[in-house]
């Protein structure tokens, strides 16, 4: 059996910066959900093969690894990388992060039809956006599984999509994560918040892709 030497105060550390950086917010409505969050992972712990869920799955080297924040950055190189990549580009509307932040460059939405919002949770969140309080971290369970604790505990950006009553969409809508080298494992927590109305169809393609060898963790 591998050892789990959890590293769990790192992620507390990361909470404590991320509750300094958004303190005075407007979606204040937020900072209880993400405090019992990163409580409830602090008593959950990783998952280990001793319970029945993970019994074949070992995450000890994720939890036995010092993982920091990813700096979110974008230059002409991880641009040439990533168009290089047979992921960059399906034909169709595309939400991409780097390093866990939206890039409004990378990011192609001319084509969704009138009424389609899609863009940034980070955006949205300072923006007060109204769709987020009644929905956003209502349905994944914290309680339970300590990876969607974490997630929503750290929680930044990702993709906020709205559909409206009734809308047919022909093509897919592609959420691209994008993690380039930062010289140490770094982690990013995106949450995607995909609201649509009653008797709209959308399709979404999810797809995460690495432009290093390095290790990380999303």
């Amino acid at each position: 059996m591998i050892e789990v030497k959890e590293n769990q105060g790192t992620y507390f550390s990361h909470f404590a910066a991320l509750e300094k950086k958004r303190a005075g917010g407007r979606a204040s409505w937020l900072q209880p959900i993400r405090k019992a969050a990163i409580e409830r992972f602090g008593e959950l712990g990783f998952p280990t093969t001793r319970l029945e869920a993970w019994k074949f799955t070992s995450v000890a080297p994720i939890a036995n690894t010092q993982f920091e924040p990813a700096r979110s950055e974008l230059n002409a190189k991880i641009e040439k990388r990533l168009k290089a990549s047979p992921y960059a580009d399906l034909g169709c509307s595309r939400l991409v992060f780097v390093n866990g932040a939206y890039s409004p460059k990378l990011s192609l939405l001319d084509k969704l039809p009138k009424g389609v919002k899609a863009g940034s949770l980070a955006e949205a969140l300072d923006n007060g956006d109204p769709g987020l309080e009644p929905h956003l971290a209502r349905y994944a369970n914290a309680q339970d599984h300590a990876f969607v604790a974490l997630n929503t505990a750290l929680m930044q950006d990702g993709a906020f999509v709205e559909i409206p009553k009734g809308l047919v969409l022909e093509e897919p809508i592609y959420l691209l994560s994008v993690t380039t080298e930062n010289g140490q494992p770094t982690v990013t927590h995106p949450r995607n918040l995909i609201l649509v109305g009653r008797e709209a169809q959308v399709t979404l393609i999810e797809g995460h892709v690495g432009l290093s060898d390095g290790a990380y963790f999303t």
